[in-house]
């Protein structure tokens, strides 16, 4: 099932109050428009109803996808993630949460809206996440050699049409670059570090320090 609450906001700017619905849970099956609303960046946008301006509003949710067996929870503190680690052990021994029809799933947790969406966008599109995590170390360590006094900040593969295009890069200046995504590249990556290593389902936190350790002891 899908939770969600509405809850009175002040706008920053000009102090009007209004309601904004906030999101324990999202169920695609059920709530499919909030599935796209979450992809679109819609979901955590609060638009003030007088002056017009728009402020993202931050909030942990768990992304549920059933027809992938796919759960996402968006951590916003470390209590948060100890308590959705420990549901998620719990899964692995058989107790199910309300909606499931198996333990069967992948299981991740992330630490920002950009993380929730890139996730829940790959896994849509049929990716394996810890592949697009070694590429993005490997564009890192390219870039260093390349480009010593560039410090990158952020990477976040997007997909547009369906399809992944390129990896968006924010430099810690703030300047922002990109790189095409490889299906070869891709290929080959998936090929020599992933297809040995099982189906990474209970790797629940898989991004760039998790793919620097895959990388390592390789």
């Amino acid at each position: 099932m899908s939770l969600k609450n509405t809850q009175k906001i002040k706008c920053p700017d000009c102090g009007t109050e209004g309601e904004f619905t906030i999101w324990q849970s999202i169920n695609t099956k059920l709530n499919p428009q909030a599935k796209e609303d979450l992809l679109s960046g819609k979901l955590f946008a609060y638009t003030c109803p007088k002056c017009k301006k728009v402020h993202y509003v931050n909030y942990g949710l768990l992304y549920h996808q059933m027809e992938k067996q796919l759960m996402i929870y968006y951590a916003i503190s470390k209590e948060d993630e100890k308590e959705i680690l420990d549901t998620f052990a719990k899964m692995e021994n058989g107790d199910m949460l309300p909606g499931m029809e198996s333990t069967d799933y992948t299981l991740r947790v992330v630490h920002s809206q950009n993380q929730l969406r890139e996730k829940a966008y790959i896994f849509d599109r049929g990716l394996d996440d810890r592949v697009v995590e070694i590429m993005k170390v490997m564009m890192v360590a390219h870039l260093s050699q390349t480009n010593p006094d560039l410090e990158v900040g952020d990477i976040f593969l997007e997909i547009t049409k369906g399809k992944p295009e390129r990896f968006v890069i924010r430099l810690k200046n703030g300047v922002l670059g990109n790189s095409p995504f490889s299906q070869k590249v891709y290929d080959a990556v998936k090929a020599e570090y992933i297809d040995s290593k099982g189906d990474g389902k209970q790797n629940y936190i898989v991004d760039m320090n998790w793919a620097v350790e895959c990388l390592k002891n390789k």
